[in-house]
């Protein structure tokens, strides 16, 4: 995941002096209470609160009880911030927000998911959805700008070229390439409109092939290399999550 790091931090794992990073930075305070002073403002944060520093803000955490100290933080790359979001990282505002439970959970799983293997296009749109859910609902800023295409039009556009593409390795840059959306449009509208995230959607017509050719008697290890997944294992995880049982039961 190039254009995100993660870290997890404990008290023996944080900055002791004033410094800023290049990326986009969330933080996450999960233990025990502090202060974080940056140009911009000084605050108090506790548990279960986020923070957003945008690029270059010079900051220093100094946490009350440092035995109890524990965050987690990502390091969001502008660039990509901007192609993702169609916002300029640098104007974001220092801020921080409290999270709701709904958040908490979504943040752990975020940050748990990685741990399993994962296609790029899983992973980018984990972290899309994850950071607009971050940006629009906690930290309440403004939605992205309305967009010239007509919004069915782009959205039936994507849908037909992942029809006619689903057993290839298909890319979230190229998405969002096609309707001149940002990937956080794209995956927000095809969701709204067809009820599955792009990823979502072409694991289910991956599973719909896998089946018709277990139906007509392909090995296991061909049909998982034919319909796109990167080894048997996956494969077979995920045909339980989407048919119930293994292919080998189905067969």
């Amino acid at each position: 995941m190039p254009f995100v790091e993660l870290k997890q931090g404990l008290h023996t794992k944080y900055s002791l002096r004033r410094h800023s990073h290049e990326e986009l930075s969330f933080g996450f305070l999960e233990g025990t209470s502090g202060q974080v002073f940056c140009k911009e403002l000084h605050f108090k944060m506790i548990a279960n609160q986020a923070v957003l520093l945008p690029p270059g803000t010079v900051h220093l955490c100094q946490p009350d009880d440092i035995s109890q100290f524990t965050f987690r933080m990502m390091y969001v790359d502008p660039e990509w911030f901007c192609l993702a979001f169609e916002l300029d990282a640098r104007t974001l505002p220092p801020q921080t927000a409290q999270l709701t439970e709904k958040s908490i959970k979504l943040k752990n799983h975020f940050f748990g998911s990685f741990a399993l293997p994962q296609d790029s296009l899983a992973v980018e749109s984990e972290a899309v959805f994850f950071i607009g859910k971050l940006l629009f609902d906690e930290f309440d800023l403004a939605g992205p700008r309305p967009v010239a295409l007509q919004k069915d039009n782009a959205v039936s556009a994507l849908k037909d070229y992942i029809d006619k593409h689903f057993l290839e390795q298909i890319q979230l840059d190229h998405l969002a390439d096609i309707i001149k959306q940002s990937k956080f449009s794209l995956l927000r509208k095809f969701s709204k409109a067809y009820k599955f995230t792009p990823h979502a959607y072409i694991l289910n017509k991956r599973i719909n092939k896998a089946k018709q050719l277990l139906s007509d008697g392909a090995p296991i290890a061909e049909t998982a290399a034919q319909c796109g997944f990167y080894d048997q294992s996956h494969f077979v995880k995920t045909f339980r999550l989407y048919v119930g049982m293994t292919p080998i039961e189905y067969k």
